[in-house]
């Protein structure tokens, strides 16, 4: 029987296709945002430092037809950079596929990678492509491979965009009447845990290629993923409007199948002919008329939600030395292979699964069951990017621990990142290497010069291999387990433990709280060292993995020790706050004690106003009708902490706060235990810094007990005196309805807490047609799953009695695409319906809101002002978000004034009401 490598058994497992068997919601980013551009390249010349042609047909790697049975060969002569037709002044990167022979072939084109070249990790990644004529046999792509030094799929691909698919691949996909030329879908590959390949193309209610009604060839089309830690989103941009590829984004699980899309990818473009894809395997097959030019007009990766990097020259190793730790937890070590960042512990083929041996050291452990008597079986540990061990090879060792059957052959082995691999053989029964076969757990120590060969020690791939012995397969299945695996140079002085390092430090916390304290070690030399740690605290209590829980107040010392070293921290606790019984008056100043980062944060130091407090907050006498003191001079992301005890039997407050904005930009929220539960409340335009109004959040749900509240500003703009705590009183019955900021839906909520609904409503014709999809939580910092929902059907939600409810809805809007609401979502309370909105009142009176009625709210064309009390009011103002007048009116005498509001852009106004009745503020929304 032919003995196999690991790379074919490898590209064995690529003949199986597993389809994602698991439904898979859209799992928006909140405030989802493109940031800088970080790279690019718009192709006004060949940058071969970045840009590499890809040479050949594959046959010379072992991938004849590069797996996909494609019929060119790919030529340098065939990549060039040429000015785009239609467009002066612009060039663009061209791949030129020709009927010309090269070698065996009948066909050329050309292909770029940039593989050691530049890596992408994370981002907005978008290309501008044009396309030539695909009918038939033509196969454009632009697409990433995984940096990962391991073999495809684990590295993971991820295809931004294919075309030329052919007419049974578009029948498979519920598209039979879409043409080559206007088809165009994308892809992500991936291991699955029993050696075959997912790929997410496969389930065809998922996958969603957008068929365009004109043809996408001979002009540019854009076409982007959007990546990031939790997902990944593929869309092609058409005429400006924006398509998504799949129903929703592909969800990334660091610890799961998709943990390749976790880590930094490299680029390839290229122009194949013939190939599975488009399903022509012989020369007279291809019938798309040559030579076919693709034109790229730029590349660029940009920051999306706050992530994206690119890493230049990334295959650049530096030599390692002394002992590297591969699989180790206690042995001393001058450096190591961190698992899940550079390093992957892999079973190849579904071959073995996870067994339940104890470690020989430390905590962790390699232990296997094999799944099959008389079958092969093997895996390793892989450097994810490869390490330069050629300080190894003349005096250097494999040193590892092993536990066995006695009657088990196996050989380890050492592989290369250049298909390089070789074996050291251990027979069932003999004593070899120091391995003494008596099923328990044994030392082995193979010189590295024993593997002899060609390995290339500057550019290791495996640092360590087990595999089953072809002629000598075991008759039953077994468990084994290594650990302890370390290369040693032979050279090393032995380190030894000589500081330690623990984290954090200076660290303030309220008695019975917790917090997780880090240790780390550096060697004689200066050098990280892998130790274990003992743990102590002069008070409370720690766990052996550093986990500290306060009991009593005071400054405590924290203590990590290991082999007679000590490292220390201190950390001060207070004493547990009793805090402010709610229904109350909270005067701004009263913020917790503490200090910086516990009671508040403030970006400036000292107290510009002077006044009560020696801190950094900035307090000043308030020229308020009540009150002594406000917090003034506020800047974005500054916050302060209020600890309260609520009494309120329902649990539902209403909070009004007293906060004065020269010029209206005032911005903050309040967040409950660490979550936002009022969204952004407004400021509007008080005229002047000491001119008070209240900005009231409704029916928050504050259950009994003790609480933390921060009030977070969000922007500059903005002086505050006070919040008050009231019981909520009035509770909505039978349903109540929401109108989005944008006013293309509203949403109306029910109150039967036994059976919560949420209805979509569209407020105009065609919303949400065919797509209406509701993403909700009752945790606003989660990512909301989503469910397809009918418009003007009621859909039950799954929350109780009392909770708070977030949510948004992606949905079909007439003039085509998708709009989505997550930056305007919305809030309600289970079984009362009212939502958390600001409303300002002009007036610490609160009798003076019942001088105005005004309806109907949300407004549709018309909007209705009744003045209950003549002569009470002189003046009407309508002011926008930002402040603007946009109306105006005399209403002496009036007892109801009717406005025509047809004109107004749909959004969220004031109307802002003065005379002898006082000075009040009303929001609505249209």
């Amino acid at each position: 029987m032919k003995t196999l490598n690991f790379y074919e058994k490898a590209l064995q497992i690529r003949l199986s296709v597993i389809c994602i068997c698991a439904s898979i919601f859209f799992a928006n980013t909140t405030n989802a945002q493109v940031g800088n551009v970080i790279w690019e390249d718009n192709f006004n010349s060949l940058n071969t430092n970045i840009w590499q042609p890809d040479i050949g047909d594959g046959c010379d790697i072992g991938l004849c037809g590069w797996g996909n049975q494609e019929l060119q060969s790919y030529q340098s002569d065939n990549v060039y950079i040429a000015d785009v037709p239609g467009e002066p002044g612009n060039k663009a990167l061209v791949l030129e596929a020709r009927q010309e022979n090269a070698g065996s072939r009948a066909f050329t084109s050309g292909k770029v990678t940039t593989d050691k070249r530049l890596s992408i990790h994370y981002g907005l990644v978008e290309v501008r492509v044009r396309v030539p004529n695909l009918q038939q046999g033509l196969w454009p792509a632009a697409w990433l491979l995984g940096t990962a030094n391991i073999t495809w799929p684990g590295k993971g691909e991820i295809d931004m965009m294919e075309m030329g698919f052919s007419q049974a691949a578009r029948n498979q996909q519920q598209e039979p009447s879409s043409t080559v030329n206007n088809y165009v879908g994308a892809n992500a590959f991936f291991s699955t845990p029993d050696g075959g390949v997912g790929n997410i193309a496969y389930d065809v209610d998922y996958n969603q290629p957008y068929v365009a009604a004109t043809p996408l060839n001979d002009r540019f089309v854009t076409y982007r993923i959007y990546w990031e830690p939790t997902q990944l989103r593929f869309t092609v941009v058409d005429n400006g409007n924006e398509y998504d590829l799949y129903t929703n984004p592909l969800p990334i699980n660091p610890d799961g199948v998709t943990s390749a899309f976790s880590k930094p990818f490299y680029m390839l473009l290229n122009l194949a002919v013939g190939g599975t894809l488009p399903g022509v395997t012989s020369n007279g097959g291809i019938t798309a008329p040559l030579p076919g030019k693709m034109y790229v007009d730029y590349v660029r990766v940009s920051e999306w939600n706050g992530h994206g990097s690119v890493e230049f020259d990334y295959g650049q190793l530096t030599p390692e030395n002394g002992r590297f730790g591969v699989f180790t937890d206690d042995t001393s070590i001058n450096n190591q292979l961190n698992l899940g960042v550079d390093g992957e512990v892999y079973a190849w083929g579904g071959t073995v699964q996870e067994g339940n041996i104890p470690p020989y050291e430390g905590n962790n452990v390699i232990a296997w069951n094999t799944v099959n008597a008389n079958s092969w079986f093997g895996g390793g540990v892989v450097s994810l990017n490869g390490k330069d061990m050629s300080n190894y090879v003349e005096n250097g060792s494999l040193k590892f621990r092993i536990k066995i059957p006695a009657d088990v052959s196996f050989r380890i082995g050492i592989t290369d990142n250049y298909t390089n691999e070789e074996y050291i053989e251990f027979p069932a029964g003999q004593t070899k290497y120091g391995l003494v076969r008596n099923g328990e757990w044994g030392q082995v120590e193979i010189p590295l010069e024993d593997y002899t060969g060609l390995l290339a020690f500057q550019n290791i791939n495996y640092l360590f291999t087990i595999v089953s012995v072809d002629g000598a397969l075991p008759s039953n299945t077994f468990q084994f387990a290594i650990d302890d695996i370390v290369w040693d140079d032979g050279n090393a002085t032995t380190p030894v433990v000589s500081s330690i390092t623990v984290s954090p430090s200076n660290n303030t916390i309220t008695d019975g709280e917790s917090l997780q304290f880090s240790a780390s070690a550096l060697d004689q030399f200066g050098n990280p060292i892998n130790t274990s740690f003992s743990w102590s605290a002069s008070s409370g209590s720690i766990t052996s993995n550093g986990l500290f829980t306060a009991n009593g107040d005071g400054n405590i010392t924290i203590t990590a020790s290991s082999n007679g070293i000590n490292g220390t921290t201190s950390i001060n606790v207070l004493p547990l706050p009793t805090g402010t019984a709610i229904p109350a008056i909270i005067e701004a100043e009263d913020y917790n004690e503490g200090g910086e980062g516990v009671g508040y944060h403030d970006l400036t130091a000292g107290n510009t106003g002077g006044a009560y407090r020696n801190e950094d907050v900035d307090i000043e006498n308030t020229g308020d009708a009540s009150g002594a003191y406000n917090v003034g001079w506020i800047d974005a992301t500054e916050w302060l902490e209020y600890t309260v005890n609520a009494t309120a039997n329902t649990g539902l407050y209403d909070f009004a706060f007293r906060v004065a904005s020269p010029n209206g930009n005032g911005r903050f929220h309040m967040e409950l235990d660490g979550t936002d539960v009022t969204g952004t409340l407004v400021v509007p335009n008080t005229g002047s810094w000491q001119n008070y109004i209240d900005v009231t959040a409704e029916d928050i749900n504050v259950t009994q007990g003790t609480h933390s509240i921060r009030l977070v500003f969000e922007a500059s703009g903005l002086n505050i005196n006070y919040f008050e705590a009231v019981e909520a009183s009035n509770t909505s019955t039978g349903s109540c309805t929401q109108t989005a900021a944008n006013g293309d839906y509203s949403v109306q909520i029910s109150t039967d807490s036994s059976n919560p609904t949420l209805t979509f409503i569209p407020e105009r014709s065609g919303v949400g047609s065919p797509t209406a999809i509701l993403y909700y939580s009752t945790n606003p910092n989660a990512t909301f799953p989503g469910y397809m929902v009918t418009p003007n059907t009621p859909f039950s939600i799954n929350a109780s009695q009392g909770e708070t409810v977030y949510l948004y809805y992606t949905y079909s809007v007439p003039e085509g695409g998708e709009r989505n609401t997550s930056n305007d979502r919305q809030s309600f309370v289970v079984g009362n319906c009212g939502n958390n909105s600001s409303r300002m009142v002009l007036s610490s009176d609160k009798a003076v809101r019942q001088s105005i009625k005004v309806y109907p709210n949300p407004i549709k064309s018309k909007l209705v002002v009744n003045f209950t009390k003549l002569d009470s009011y002189h003046s009407l103002s309508i002011y926008d978000v930002h402040g603007k007048m946009v109306d105006s009116f005399n209403v002496d005498g009036m007892q109801s004034l009717t406005i025509d509001t047809n004109q107004y852009p749909k959004g969220f106004y004031f109307i802002d009401v003065k005379g002898p009745a006082g000075h009040e503020v009303v929001k609505v929304v249209k």
